[in-house]
Formats: structure tokens, C-alpha cells, sequence
């Protein structure tokens, strides 16, 4: 669960990206926040009372637990850190664990029950400023990889023209005719608002007149450099 959000919003196979964000890979992300929800969801169906939405983690413990969905001592860690509350956090969905004094943990169960791992990963990232930057240069080589998977050869163009610089994403041509793609990988992470913020852009931008419609670029000798992508 979350896997396929992030690889839908990265663009990417998040089980084969060894980088590291916030000194942890993607997937560790996942395995973390959905360790929480399992444990949340345990509570909620076994306890009663106050327990069912306050789970208590001895000290040491809710590291161990995290060793069994495949982090090691210094990424469950570094997880637990991140995913505690402090006084810079947003919300309890993306920081759900209370530190306590002893050493041990607080988890608040009604934020991680149900919550979605992948989601949530992305807007902690977002929100410490170390989310994933190149999800459109990726996406861009997935469409250029689903051509030259049908047997076409989309190509693209990055050139400058009387001092500006225009770069086409990705072009293919089919037999007399040039199909032009503007690849867009954009996805509002948190809260709705920003997807109306984002809606209202875009729209903004499709009524604007192309600048390139009236350049050299709408005739075969503006094309300028190509550089293909193998």
C-alpha cells in the first residue's frame, strides 16, 4: 500500500532508487508509515479504552518492531526521529509519535490507522524540504521510452533561438506528421487547496498564446540542435 501512489507521482520504480532522502531510501520510507498503520490498527482492534488510541512503546521497542519490516538499527532510527512530533510539525499524519521522556514512544493510532504510507512519505519529504526534484525529467524519459517501445523515434529539442532558450519535451514523428509533447508531472500532496492553486495555473497557462507558434521553431530549419536520448 503507497507504493503505487509514489511511483505514480515520482514517475519512477521506487524499489530499484537507492538514493537517500532524509538518510533514508524511498521504499524505507514506506516499509516505516505502514509499520505505523499496522500497529495503530492492531491497538484499535485488540484494546479498549484509552489504550486503543495511545499505544505505549517501551524504550528500545518500537526500534526493534520496526527491524521486522527490514530497517536496521540506524535507519529505524532515523525514521522514528523524523516521524516524532516537534514543535515545527504540521499535523500528527505525518509526525504521529510523541517522544517521552523514558526514552520511549507515543503513538497517536487515529493519525496512522488508514493513513496511506505513500502519501504520507511524500508530504513528510515535503514538508523537511528533501522530497524527490527530478519526478518531471523522469517522467519525460517514461513517455519517450513508451514510444520507442512501439517502434517510433520520439526525439527532443533543447536550443536557443535569438537568446531564448526553448526545450520541447518530446516529439515524434508518424509518417508525414509531428506530434509535440509538453510532459507535466505535477501532484498536489497535502491538502486540496493546493490542487485548486495548481488547477487554476495550468489553466491560467493554456490561454496564453504559445510562444513558440510564431518562432522558427514551427518550421523544419528552427529546429535547431536535437539531441536524442538513447
Amino acid at each position: 500500500m503507497g507504493a503505487g501512489y509514489l511511483a505514480t507521482v515520482l514517475g519512477q520504480n521506487i524499489f530499484q532508487d537507492v538514493r537517500r532522502f532524509a538518510g533514508l531510501r524511498l521504499v524505507e520510507w514506506l516499509r516505516g508509515y505502514a509499520a505505523l498503520g499496522f500497529f495503530a490498527e492492531e491497538a484499535l482492534s485488540a484494546r479498549t479504552g484509552v489504550d486503543r488510541w495511545v499505544v505505549r512503546f517501551a524504550p528500545g521497542d518500537l526500534e526493534a518492531r520496526l527491524g521486522t519490516v527490514g530497517l536496521d538499527l540506524a535507519t529505524a532510527e532515523a525514521f522514528v526521529a523524523h516521524a516524532s512530533l516537534h514543535k515545527r510539525s504540521g499535523d500528527l499524519f505525518d509526525t504521529p509519535l510523541v517522544r517521552l521522556d523514558d526514552g520511549g514512544f507515543f503513538l497517536i493510532s487515529a493519525a496512522s490507522f488508514n493513513a496511506d504510507p505513500g502519501k504520507t512519505t511524500l508530504s513528510r519529504l515535503n514538508a523537511m524540504g528533501a522530497a524527490p526534484q527530478d519526478k518531471g525529467t523522469v517522467f519525460e524519459q517514461a513517455v519517450h521510452d513508451l514510444f520507442v517501445a512501439q517502434g517510433l523515434k520520439p526525439f527532443t529539442i533543447d536550443t536557443t533561438r535569438d537568446g531564448e532558450d526553448y526545450e520541447l519535451d518530446v516529439l515524434v514523428p508518424w509518417g508525414d506528421r509531428l506530434f509535440v509533447f509538453e510532459c507535466k508531472n505535477r501532484g498536489a500532496v497535502r491538502r486540496q487547496s493546493h490542487g485548486r492553486v495548481l488547477f487554476r495555473r495550468t489553466t491560467r497557462r493554456f490561454r496564453q498564446p504559445d510562444r513558440t507558434s510564431d518562432r522558427r521553431l514551427a518550421t523544419p530549419s528552427g529546429y535547431g540542435a536535437c539531441r536524442r536520448r538513447h
